[in-house]
């Protein structure tokens, strides 16, 4: 599963890259109380740049049915990061 976004749409698409799309793969996140590898496959966790308070940071959250662009979890777990340059026009 992959979600890929292109200006202000998101979808979720697994057999189709569009031009000068984002691929966001659904890799799952480090468990920081075990170290465990948990949702590989099926859910994408990817950290936003921005600070919900002092334990949590904003993230991005898929899975076959769902997109949750604001969703918060403690920083101690290990998320994906994709680095992507905002343009300012």
């Amino acid at each position: 599963m992959i979600l890929q976004c292109k200006a202000s749409l998101a979808r979720l698409n697994v057999n189709i890259c569009l031009d000068s799309c984002l691929e966001f793969p659904a890799v799952g996140y480090r468990n920081n109380s075990d170290g465990s590898l948990n949702n590989a496959g099926t859910n994408g966790n990817y950290w936003s740049s921005v600070v919900y308070n002092s334990n949590n940071a904003y993230n991005l959250n898929f899975n076959s049915s769902n997109v949750n662009p604001q969703d918060n979890w403690n920083k101690q777990n290990g998320l994906s990061v994709r680095c992507v340059r905002q343009e300012f026009t």
